[in-house]
């Protein structure tokens, strides 16, 4: 038992972690952006780089490699590695004319810019830029400027403007972001008494959907649909398949019959108890997965939300715990429990969909139709695994809903009415149960 809730702890919190990293996290592009300039002093070149996220905010200790053509082989190899430094710059000198690559290294994270060094550049000036849709407007609209001097050092002075209209300046370790117009923008650098003109473009941009970035209602959405229908049954099946055939084979069943104890309260206190000793750890496990959401995205999930990804499946354990429960009354030996218990699993979990499939091929509806997926809804009331489903589509809030798949097939749950999902797990709750206590009423006749 205690190995099995604890890979289900594993993968619910771990998938928690994970999931909940891909709606806080901003993409690696803004995290980590490196700008690299040439530099020119007492006759020798160099470069400075600069290293900061996408707002400007400087990266300290981080690695920057300087990669050159290795002399006699035409490779490029790392001549010289520094760190950057409490404003985010790293420099090298002393390096011969030529073109080198810069090279920032996380050692998760690689990001590397291109760069000729000049003995005699032409400008006193010399800036980087890099591009970004941080609005989400779908264009790269979103420029940033680094500015440096010849001398590797923070200009001081630089006026900008867009369209013949100041903008502003850079701060004091040369950075400043500029919003773009759509299309083709001039801007206008002023230093030194002279004027220097960039040209750029903010292009449209495609961003694949990140449905994570809806918040941490659709993280505890997805792990429970996910992970759920598969583990929660795996869970209950192992853990109660031997609840009842146990005591058969050992002889202990007929002593609890003979017991002032009344048969119904026996079957009551068999099925209760297993579904305690599941359901609170389940329960911790939610919660816990919750918790680990709230502290990687900085925002919990709804209470609705957690409180129906614990109700839900509470449902799913019960329905499997008393399905079992009752093969293994009718079970003789624990063997055949054992075998009762995998085929109840195996055909709501795997051989129903090749059910489905036979009865639409007989029913001569076309794959891929609306009545295809409608009549599909209709045989899922039979399967709990698929009311589990049904529960989660009644409960999800509507900017989710079409990201869960649960929308696009008209009104109510799958086109059926919203109230299908509540009637039928109450229906997958009391008769099992009932079959329970009949099973157990005649388990005790006999």
């Amino acid at each position: 038992m205690a190995i099995l809730l604890s890979v289900l702890a594993l993968v619910v919190v771990g998938s928690s972690f994970l999931f909940a990293s891909f709606a806080a996290v901003p993409q690696a592009g803004e995290q980590y952006v490196l700008f690299a300039h040439p530099t020119v002093q007492a006759g020798e070149g160099g470069v400075v780089a600069f290293a900061s996220d996408a707002w400007g905010v400087p990266h300290s200790g981080i690695q920057i490699d300087l990669y050159g053509e290795e002399p006699g082989t035409g490779l490029d190899v790392i001549l010289s590695s520094a760190e950057t430094d409490g404003d985010g710059f790293a420099r090298f000198g002393g390096l011969e004319e030529g073109p080198y690559q810069v090279v920032l290294d996380t050692g998760t994270i690689y990001r590397g810019v291109g760069i000729h060094v000049a003995i005699a550049y032409p400008l006193n000036l010399t800036w980087a830029t890099e591009a970004f849709d941080l609005d989400g407007s779908g264009f790269l609209d979103d420029l940033d400027i680094h500015f440096m001097d010849l001398g590797g050092e923070v200009p001081d002075g630089v006026v900008v403007s867009l369209e013949g209209e100041e903008v502003g300046s850079p701060d004091s370790r040369g950075f400043m972001m500029v919003k773009l117009n759509e299309g083709e923008n001039n801007l206008t650098f002023a230093y030194g008494g002279e004027e220097f003109l960039h040209q750029t473009y903010a292009w449209e941009v495609f961003q694949p959907p990140n449905p994570f970035a809806e918040g941490p209602d659709f993280v505890l959405f997805f792990i429970a649909l996910s992970f759920g229908g598969l583990l929660l049954p795996i869970v209950a099946v192992a853990l109660s398949y031997d609840s009842i055939s146990k005591e058969k084979v050992e002889g202990s069943a007929d002593l609890l019959l003979y017991r002032p104890a009344s048969w119904r309260s026996i079957a009551v206190g068999k099925f209760l108890g297993v579904f305690a000793a599941i359901a609170l750890p389940v329960a911790a496990v939610g919660i816990a997965a919750a918790l680990i959401i709230t502290a990687v995205t900085g925002i919990m999930p709804s209470a609705m939300v957690i409180l129906g990804f614990i109700a839900f499946s509470f449902f799913l354990l019960a329905v499997y715990i008393l399905l079992t429960q009752t093969l293994s009354t009718i079970a003789k030996t624990a063997g055949t429990a054992i075998i009762l218990a995998i085929l109840l699993w195996f055909v709501f979990n795997v051989l129903w969909s090749v059910v489905q499939f036979l009865i639409t091929l007989a029913s001569g509806i076309a794959f891929g139709s609306r009545e295809y997926f409608v009549l599909g809804s209709y045989l899922g009331l039979f399967n709990p695994n698929s009311i589990y489903t049904n529960l989660f589509a009644l409960a999800a809030p509507e900017n989710l809903a079409a990201l869960l798949g649960f929308a696009g097939l008209g009104d109510g749950i799958f086109a059926l009415p919203e109230w299908s999902p509540i009637v039928a797990a109450v229906v997958w709750l009391v008769l099992p149960f009932v079959l329970l206590l009949e099973v157990y009423r005649r388990k005790a006749a006999g």
